[in-house]
């Protein structure tokens, strides 16, 4: 991939002292302490995805518990529906 320059040789010249202070050692203070705010900034990425990991996992669990309680309430007033449909006639009879 090539990169769009206006000025190319200006750019080589720039280049070349940032590759040459990284071969004499001189002055990677800079790099250095981009590679540890990138790593800062990944860490804090891996936190956000666990932490919203462990979020939808408490989430769905309860969701779960919602939809387990919701089926046995529908049973019990299904139950208590057909029970009040059989008062009625029990009820004409005496």
């Amino acid at each position: 991939m090539k990169w769009f320059c206006f000025n190319r040789n200006k750019n080589k010249v720039e280049d070349n002292i940032i590759i040459n202070n990284i071969k004499e050692k001189k002055d990677i203070s800079p790099i250095l302490y981009a590679i540890k705010e990138s790593s800062n900034g990944m860490k804090k990425i891996d936190d956000y995805i666990s932490a919203s990991q462990q979020s939808y996992n408490y989430m769905t669990e309860h969701i779960d518990m919602i939809n387990k309680f919701d089926t046995k309430k529908s049973v019990i007033f299904e139950n208590i529906d057909n029970m009040m449909g059989q008062l009625e006639p029990l009820l004409k009879e005496e």
